[in-house]
């Protein structure tokens, strides 16, 4: 009997056919389980199998899609997404992703021709939260007597969860929230919990009540005007003590007064406004004449004047 070449050409075909429809039908009775993975790190999937015989066709699915496939212990990556990231153990044929992504998560099923029903995995992938800050802000009413704080919780990573507490106590129906208003009669330490199923981060801040911070504002701005007033004060004083000492000084060095006797009056000099007066014994007269400066001392032939020296005690001395 012999066969036709065209038989012989359509025969690997088909049979190929069949192999991919019977991959394709829906197993029944098969099992489910989910795992975690945290993005970019390893996640491994298992195929549930005990058994671990080649088979003529293997293939790991990715949400119905075919993503690898080992024939005839051949490899090769379908979806280009997960080339260079994904390896197939040739023992066990786990599924091994390196580095996973958020997009990597969905269900995942190993199939093998002519075996029994395999396991469903679904794959969540996460990124590991790195820090949790809570930053708080302060809003006054307008007359200044109380005032809300606003706590704000900014993550970084994937957020499942997020929870608030106060003093070590949950806050009931503020799961959820990324801000929290707290009144002027709720303060205490408040804590901002992020989770997901792979990492967990807490970050406290301690809050005040609202009325105290007014009073705090006041209080600095008393003692600011307190302190700038008393340096005011001083600085006049101090100025007016210069201005009076200084004019003190002045006077005493304007003003020197000499004193001579003389025996006979001139009146030449009475006339000049010289103030004169006689001794108790009448045969002298003193008279008086005031310096405006030290320094030039006026000449001419109405006035009888000493030498005088500056530098000593003013006397009397007889002409």
């Amino acid at each position: 009997m012999s066969t036709s070449p065209l038989w012989c050409c359509f025969c690997p075909l088909l049979l190929e056919f069949v192999i991919t429809l019977v991959l394709a039908l829906p197993i029944l009775g098969m099992k489910s389980t989910a795992i975690n993975g945290v993005a970019g790190e390893s996640v491994v999937l298992h195929t549930g199998l005990g058994d671990k015989s080649h088979s003529i066709l293997m293939q790991w699915k990715k949400d119905k899609n075919i993503i690898i496939q080992i024939k005839n212990k051949k490899t090769q990556v379908i979806m280009s997404q997960y080339k260079g990231r994904i390896s197939v153990d040739e023992k066990t044929w786990s599924l091994t992703i390196y580095p996973a992504r958020a997009t990597d998560g969905g269900e995942y099923v190993f199939q093998k021709l002519n075996s029994a029903p395999t396991m469903s995995t679904i794959l969540h992938v996460y990124e590991r939260i790195v820090s949790v800050s809570v930053q708080s802000q302060v809003s006054y009413s307008p007359e200044n007597t109380t005032c809300n704080v606003t706590l704000r919780c900014l993550v970084n990573g994937s957020v499942e969860m997020l929870s608030w507490k106060r003093d070590n106590r949950e806050i009931p129906g503020v799961e959820g929230r990324e801000t929290l208003t707290v009144s002027d009669s709720q303060g205490g330490v408040y804590s901002c919990t992020a989770s997901n199923p792979v990492s967990s981060q807490t970050e406290e801040v301690l809050v005040n009540r609202c009325h105290m911070y007014v009073q705090e504002t006041y209080t600095e701005l008393y003692k600011f005007i307190g302190i700038g007033a008393g340096l005011v004060l001083i600085v006049m004083v101090i100025i007016t003590l210069i201005c009076y000492f200084r004019a003190k000084n002045k006077v005493l060095q304007d003003v020197d007064t000499v004193y001579a006797e003389i025996e006979e009056l001139n009146y030449e000099d009475h006339q000049k406004n010289i103030m004169c007066s006689k001794s108790a014994t009448g045969n002298t007269t003193t008279c008086y004449d005031t310096l405006q400066s030290t320094a030039v001392i006026p000449t001419g032939p109405f006035t009888l004047y000493d030498t005088v020296n500056f530098t000593r005690p003013i006397t009397t001395k007889n002409v």
